[in-house]
Order: C-alpha cells, then sequence, then structure tokens
C-alpha cells in the first residue's frame, strides 16, 4: 500500500502574504497567482531587499555603442556588485535583451584594461568576439590547448573565449597523413602525402592538417581522422600556463546549462569559477521549477551558500516542493520514517504542475 503526500516547504516569506483561490474558491495557477499579486510581491520583496542601485552610474564608460532602455541600469547594478567585492553576480534577462553587451559592458567597466575570460556555447563565441572587438577589446579565440600560450604576457582589454565543448574536449581528431618517398633537391626524402592518393603535400598544406581539418586537393580524401576525446584538454591548459588571477572576471553564457551537479561542463565551469575567483553569470532562463536547479550553481558561486546549505537535500526541503511516497507492508527503497514495516521516499516535483492551496 502507497500513500501519496505532497508537502510545499515555506519559509517565513511565505507566510499567508495574499489570497491562493479565486472568487469562487477554485485553486489558482501559480500563473494566475503572479498575475494577481505580482506587483504587491515585487513591493514586498524591494522592502525587503533594497536595491543598491536605483539609476544608471553617470560614470560608466561605453566605447563603442550606447546602452539602451534599462541596459545601463543594469550595468550599474552589476559593476557595484563587482566592485564592492561580490564573487559572483547574475544578470537574467529574456533573449534579445543585449546580454552580451552588458557582460562585456560590465568586465570593461568593473575592471578597466583587465583580462576577461568568456565560456559560452559554441554557436556564441564568434558572436562574442565580434562584440568585445566592437567595444574596442581585444578577442581571442581558444580552440587548443596551445592557444593559451598565446595569452601569456598579453595585456588588456582582452577577451579569450571558449566553447564550453573546447574547454572540457580536446579536438577530437589528429591529421593522417602517410609518408612517401620523393626526391627534394636531389636527395630522396619521405614527406607527408595523402593517404588514398598518395599526393605530396606542400609544406605549408601539412603544417596546415595540424590545425584545421582539410581534404585532399586531387581527390578529396580526409586529410585527418577521428580520436577519442581528451577531457579537459583546454581548461587544464588554461590552469597549467597561466598563473591565477591572471583573469580578472569569469564570463559564464547561458549560465543555467551548468546546473548539473556532475556533468562535464558543470565541473569545468566550476573549476573556472573557483580559479578566477570572479564570476559573472549570464541567462534568460536561471529558474526551471526545481529547487535542485539551482543548488549546485548557486552552491558553486556564493560561499554563503555553501555553509548555509552543505546539501542539495537540505535546500531542496526549504526552498522546494517534495512529494513523499509512504510505503507499508514489504521494505521498499526509502528512508525509514520510524514506522514498523514502513519506509518513504521523497521525490521533488515541479512548481508549475501544482496549484496552490
Amino acid at each position: 500500500m502507497q500513500a501519496v503526500q505532497a508537502e510545499k516547504v515555506r519559509t517565513a516569506h511565505h507566510a499567508e502574504a495574499a489570497p491562493s483561490r479565486s472568487k469562487g474558491g477554485t485553486p489558482l495557477t501559480l500563473a494566475q497567482f503572479m498575475s494577481q499579486h505580482g506587483r504587491d510581491l515585487l513591493a514586498q520583496a524591494q522592502s525587503t531587499f533594497p536595491p543598491a542601485v536605483r539609476v544608471p552610474d553617470p560614470g560608466l564608460v561605453f566605447p563603442g555603442r550606447k546602452p539602451m532602455g534599462a541596459q545601463a541600469l543594469a550595468v550599474s547594478g552589476a559593476v557595484h556588485a563587482l566592485r564592492s567585492g561580490e564573487r559572483a553576480v547574475f544578470v537574467v534577462g529574456e533573449m534579445g535583451t543585449g546580454k552580451t553587451f552588458m557582460g562585456i559592458a560590465t568586465a570593461l567597466n568593473a575592471f578597466p584594461g583587465g583580462r576577461y575570460l568568456v565560456l559560452c556555447p559554441p554557436h556564441l563565441v564568434a558572436k562574442w568576439a565580434r562584440e568585445a572587438e566592437m567595444e574596442g577589446a581585444e578577442a581571442v579565440v581558444l580552440e587548443r590547448p596551445r592557444d593559451v600560450k598565446k595569452l601569456q604576457g598579453r595585456k588588456g582589454p582582452l577577451f579569450a573565449i571558449l566553447s564550453r565543448e573546447r574547454a572540457k574536449l580536446g579536438p577530437g581528431w589528429r591529421p593522417a597523413l602517410v609518408r612517401v618517398a620523393r626526391a627534394v633537391q636531389g636527395e630522396v626524402r619521405r614527406v607527408p602525402a595523402c593517404p588514398d592518393c598518395f599526393t605530396p603535400l606542400t609544406p605549408e598544406d601539412a603544417e596546415a592538417t595540424s590545425r584545421r581539418r582539410l581534404r585532399c586537393e586531387r581527390c578529396g580524401a580526409s586529410l585527418w581522422q577521428e580520436t577519442e576525446p581528451r577531457r579537459e584538454s583546454v581548461y587544464h591548459a588554461l590552469k597549467r600556463l597561466l598563473p591565477k588571477g591572471f583573469f580578472h572576471l569569469l564570463l559564464l553564457d547561458e549560465a543555467h546549462e551548468y546546473k548539473g551537479g556532475t556533468t562535464a561542463q558543470a565541473l569545468t565551469a566550476a573549476g573556472l569559477m573557483d580559479w578566477v575567483g570572479r564570476t559573472l553569470l549570464l541567462t534568460g532562463t536561471l529558474f526551471g521549477g526545481y529547487a535542485s536547479g539551482l543548488y549546485h550553481l548557486l552552491r558553486r558561486a556564493l560561499p554563503e551558500v555553501r555553509e548555509d546549505w552543505p546539501t542539495e537535500a537540505g535546500f531542496v526541503a526549504q526552498f522546494g516542493l517534495l512529494e513523499r511516497v509512504y510505503s507499508e507492508g514489504r521494505p521498499l527503497v526509502g528512508r525509514y520514517n520510524g514506522r514498523p514495516g514502513a519506509r518513504s521516499t521523497p521525490k521533488e516535483l515541479h512548481t508549475s504542475d501544482h496549484r496552490l492551496p
């Protein structure tokens, strides 16, 4: 026999703030509740947590494009937090609000003339490089461990841009050339050639195969072959070749994609956050409906979260929505609850799947 009990765990902030039923007595969905009481909740939040910045900082510098709408205010708030010593700052905005521009502007104003590391999705690498250059900064794309050496001794403002796939994986391929005997300046030498048609390559083309996946100009065969990916090669190169403190700020684009507890990209981001020391997290979907989805990202970004909630279970118990299944009779997998022959198994629920009482 199983009994299901939904537990909405509340803190003092949830206490009887507003009616959660319609005039007809029907429970409100979360969307309906926010539509009716969102303004009141915002006012209460602003009263409890007064904004540190209410107007744009007139001292901010925008060397390229000028901010539009609320961008200047968002940048002012982020810069103020970083200058105040915060280790991590979140900038949350919908698609199209200009998070890349705001991230670059925050870095340039919080740490003028600094060096900044960007970790972003592969399809946004070129966009970050282009927009950084539009603001008068230098941009370097890190594709392989050897690219890290190019940063040594470089001054800012400099944005080093790294795809999250390159951070956690090596190239995953290598040149696939063969050596053939050819007469070179009166001597027989073994020179690199196509593995299919054995056409010799010029020294320039042979060298280029180590940087790009090329094909033979004569027969079209691949001059490269796939290899087993090497985990975190560029990430390790950064920590091996550059001193701690080389970068003044880490910018995590699409930060919600690093919320996993044990995924390779989440662990890579966590290592970089600790190594750099200060992080600006940019996302449009910080909260996905589960408290556990926030825990690891907040724990890595904010030391106080690690201290107050050392375990995910404790964090979810305070801020999440739990369903506890009690099983009587033959013991099942779960946590013993003190009743003979009974166990309970907690399961986290998505907040939007349930109505408020």
